[in-house]
């Protein structure tokens, strides 16, 4: 089963609540400016209230009757709601009708963007350094920004709170006015013994502002390996587990922190006995991921347990343990491998919170189930089937033995996540994914994830398709999933009842050519499902055949799908 996208297509003849401009730019200002009003023009056929969609901006007047004199709307920023960040923050006002008879005209959506930066800027959140005793580690420096050119002054401080009063830590320059490209962060190892150090670099900008910490580590090694392990299978400290007749490969990562080349070997060994338990290689000279797998072949359903030693002559922790723990059970859910999938495309891929996922595999529920939702929220539980991804539990759309269908929640973080499936009770061997803030991709007309993207018209709510292309310069409407999280926080499972906006800033490409956007965000009446409104370019585009549409956040762009658009009228 596939996610299914049911769209409602209506008629009706209704008054207009025209906006201008769609578009509203602040600008870019440091924290403690001050920040100018910006205005838009309402002319409306009917009542109407404007409702934005962030609480660092506020509009006066909220309301207005109707009127065909245009009314002046201001767009006010509350600056001790915004904070400051290095990146452009974005929200949305939306115009709506309060007519309470009839049918309301549609609402119309006014984009709003700030540049809010911190009064100074810096390039670093910190720094680490391994070294020997008496040896310099290499230079690192950073670079700092003043953001208000006045207000531009800036002072510098070192400090050491590993050992009390130490002076191993200094920088090149403790204060200023304007930016400086290079501020260099001085080392001194001389007199320190082995052992880890920890201080700080504090930037102050000369305005009231809040300083910027800049955390800084030294380890001072005897040049002995210091060998640890790490895995983002570990389901405990230095522990794997296998569920399921014949699960995916797991894997360790032998890191050394010390100062020297180092030999180590591996060894298993089953608490039962037997040759269940595998790991390759065995042995090395240097930082290494082992590969750990378990052969289920000839097993009786139950629970085995068994141990990777790994032994590093000379290190300061000569000996590394890994248990592992392998359950078979005819009701075990597994997971297959590469088979956590965006519900877009069906690509192992990365996932982003908020997104439609699949799963796919053996054993994922005791038979068919889809979710009735009540009211507008999905159910974590369908059956006896549950999941979870990152700890949190995923709103379920639908459940079978093979597959399931599901949002991932808000809350996931990364850069790495597991999901498991609980079946009755029994888990399967957790599923690592990437994680990334935002995933992109269109949702295809046949649900394959190829082929012609999903569009809609704006003014009538038609499928866009090669008998029915879409015209240069018009509205239209891109569903899709993946754009990450929205302004306010979303609540996983839960359909969105209106208008919000994608956090992140979105773009769209029709071929090479860029489609202005009029709205990024949450779909109404769906969860997980986002809406892009954007314009359809009138210039840039070939006269006929397909065009590829692309959705851009940030550096990461969605696979190409197909869209039509008419031939440039000569």
């Amino acid at each position: 089963m596939r996610y299914l996208l049911a769209l409602v297509v209506c008629a009706a003849a209704w008054g207009q609540i025209s906006v201008a401009p769609t578009t509203v730019d602040f600008g870019s200002y440091a924290h403690g400016q001050s920040i100018p009003p910006q205005t838009v023009m309402v002319t409306a056929g009917e009542s109407w209230r404007a409702t934005p969609g962030a609480n660092w901006l506020a509009v006066t007047p909220q309301s207005g009757a109707a009127s065909t004199t245009p009314a002046t709307v201001t767009f006010l920023t509350v600056a001790s709601n915004l904070a400051p960040r290095e990146t452009p923050q974005t929200t949305t006002v939306v115009f709506t009708s309060t007519l309470s008879t009839g049918t309301p005209a549609p609402p119309v959506t006014v984009n709003v963007t700030i540049s809010f930066k911190p009064v100074v800027s810096v390039s670093r959140t910190g720094f680490t350094y391994n070294s020997l005793p008496g040896q310099t580690p290499p230079v690192e420096s950073f670079a700092l920004v003043a953001n208000d050119p006045n207000n531009a002054a800036w002072t510098i401080t070192p400090a050491v709170t590993t050992p009390r009063n130490g002076t191993w830590l200094g920088v090149s320059t403790r204060a200023g006015s304007g930016s400086l490209d290079t501020v260099i962060v001085l080392i001194t190892t001389a007199g320190l013994p082995v052992g880890n150090y920890s201080g700080t670099v504090t930037v102050t900008p000369g305005a009231p502002a809040a300083p910027i910490v800049l955390p800084v580590s030294l380890i001072i090694s005897s040049g002995a390996p210091n060998v640890s392990l790490s895995s983002p299978y570990f389901t405990a400290p230095g522990s794997l587990t296998f569920a399921g007749g014949s699960p995916p490969t797991q894997n360790f990562t032998l890191i050394n922190t010390g100062g020297s080349q180092f030999n180590w070997t591996a060894a298993v060994t089953t608490d039962a006995g037997g040759n269940w338990l595998l790991a390759s290689p065995k042995s090395g000279t240097s930082a290494t991921t082992v590969t750990v797998a378990v052969n289920g072949v000839g097993l009786a359903a139950g629970t085995y347990t068994g141990l990777i030693r790994v032994s590093v002559p000379g290190a300061v922790v000569p000996t590394l343990e890994v248990r592992v723990g392998y359950t078979i059970s005819p009701t075990t859910p597994v997971i297959a491998s590469s088979g956590v999938v965006h519900a877009a495309t069906f690509i192992n891929s990365a996932v982003s919170p908020g997104q439609l996922v699949t799963i796919f595999g053996s054993n994922l529920a005791n038979g068919v189930a889809a979710a009735v939702p009540p009211g507008n929220t999905l159910p974590v539980l369908l059956g006896i089937t549950s999941m979870t991804m990152g700890g949190f539990a995923c709103p379920l759309f639908f459940v079978s033995p093979t597959q399931i269908n599901a949002q991932a929640p808000y809350e996931l973080v990364g850069p790495t996540a597991q999901v498991v499936v609980t079946l009755g009770g029994v888990a399967s061997q957790p599923a690592v994914i990437n994680v990334e803030a935002a995933s992109p991709a269109i949702f295809s007309l046949d649900g394959t994830g190829l082929g012609t993207a999903t569009i809609l018209r704006n003014s009538d709510f038609s499928l866009i398709t090669s008998a029915n292309p879409a015209r240069r310069g018009e509205v239209v409407a891109i569903f899709c999933t993946g754009l990450g999280q929205v302004e306010g926080g979303g609540i996983s499972g839960l359909a969105a009842t209106v208008p919000t906006s994608a956090s992140a800033v979105v773009g769209v490409n029709f071929a090479a050519a860029v489609a202005p956007v009029r709205y990024a965000g949450l779909a109404i009446g769906f969860a997980g499902l986002y809406q892009i409104n954007v314009v359809v370019p009138t210039m840039g585009l070939a006269a006929t055949g397909p065009v590829p549409v692309t959705i851009r956040v940030g550096n990461i762009v969605s696979p190409p799908l197909n869209t039509y658009v008419e031939a440039q009228r000569r």
